[in-house]
């Protein structure tokens, strides 16, 4: 069968560079003849499963090379020339492919037979990209919002935003549901984990295959799910002192008695920071309530994080250890993207995670109505 692949504008296609999984094969052979392509070398670049990056060289002999190898699983390669006329990324698996195609003005179109994950892979992407729509232009207007700082076109922007992302999350889902059997599940398991809790990530990992679970890159998701199992939803939040701006020791556990928004953020986090109007609506709201909220930064200098508070007048009580990504709390509790919230109860339990907007307020109401 034969599948067509243009030079791809695709949402995050770059972000994902690592492995995905399958058995091993015999091996890949690629053999490409691209009209136009005036370079002396063509570069096939990737990951290996132990995350170090092959470098693959073929001589170009009037727009004709080849690659041979093998890999361990479908893995995202990059195709690129020396004279950098063109790189392409796609997913390659071990079998013969034939990639056949044209540059021209610095783009490369080409069509790749012999293999269907590269088709595959594209209409995921491009499917989770047409459901997430304009998110470009939603940033725009919400970065334009905040420097007018119009509270009320701010709050309305950013809610958009976390809608497209729910949407674009939501393809991904679906697609995990219903191709348990699918080594693309394991790229779309890696796409929305971040802002998954463990309970439901792992309920959804649990409905892929035995065969899907049980290859490297399945093994590797399912440790990295386990990791957030100490911080679910229903165990008790782990404990842990840092400074506040002044420099004075602040703990988690100070706050026992109350309802505690546990908030990961940083000065530099742009949505972090179009949350806290509504945040503040939620503060001056519930603060008498006994509720409040903790703020955790993964700032690494003093100032940057001072100016913070003072620019956005945040009330709530603040703490960080200005290590940046390696902040003890978030390492405690697997942050690897911002903003992070926990809801905490008063005997320290985890009663909620990630609520924004209608869902924290609808959170709060059935607590305190």
């Amino acid at each position: 069968m034969k599948y067509y692949l243009k030079t791809l504008n695709l949402i995050f296609l770059f972000s994902f560079l690592g492995p995905v999984c399958v058995q091993a094969q015999q091996g890949f052979t690629i053999n490409g003849q691209v009209e136009g392509l005036e370079a002396q070398t063509v570069q096939l670049d990737y990951r290996s499963p132990s995350n170090s990056t092959v470098h693959l060289t073929s001589k170009v002999d009037n727009g004709s090379f080849k690659f041979e190898g093998q890999l361990t699983q479908p893995t995202m390669v990059t195709l690129k020339a020396d004279d950098d006329s063109f790189a392409e990324n796609f997913l390659l698996e071990n079998a013969t492919l034939k990639i056949k195609g044209a540059v021209k003005d610095g783009e490369i179109n080409i069509e790749i037979t012999g293999s269907k994950l590269p088709l595959q892979y594209e209409k995921l992407m491009h499917n989770a990209g047409s459901a997430m729509g304009d998110l470009g232009g939603i940033n725009k207007e919400l970065v334009k919002a905040m420097k007018n700082n119009d509270i009320q076109k701010t709050i309305e922007y950013q809610k958009k935003r976390l809608q497209s992302i729910e949407r674009y999350e939501h393809h991904f889902e679906e697609f995990i549901k219903t191709h348990p059997d699918n080594y693309l599940s394991l790229i779309a398991m890696q796409r929305i984990m971040r802002g998954k809790n463990y309970v439901y990530i792992h309920e959804l990992f649990d409905g892929l295959s035995p065969k899907i679970k049980n290859t490297p890159t399945g093994q590797n998701i399912m440790k990295s799910i386990n990791k957030r199992k100490n911080t679910a939803i229903g165990k008790m939040a782990p404990v842990f002192t840092e400074k506040s701006p002044d420099g004075e020791p602040v703990s988690l556990k100070d706050f026992r008695g109350k309802y505690v928004l546990l908030d990961f953020w940083a000065s530099w986090c742009g949505n972090c920071r179009a949350l806290t109007p509504h945040m503040k609506e939620i503060y001056s709201k519930y603060k008498d309530k006994n509720f409040t909220i903790l703020a955790v930064s993964l700032d690494m200098e003093h100032q940057d994080w001072v100016n913070a508070i003072e620019e956005d007048h945040l009330p709530w009580a603040q703490m960080s250890d200005l290590k940046g990504w390696k902040n003890e709390a978030a390492q405690v509790y697997h942050i690897s993207a911002l903003p992070r919230s926990y809801l905490i109860d008063p005997e320290g339990k985890i009663i909620a995670q990630d609520l924004h907007y209608e869902k924290l307020e609808n959170k709060l109401e059935e607590i305190f109505n």
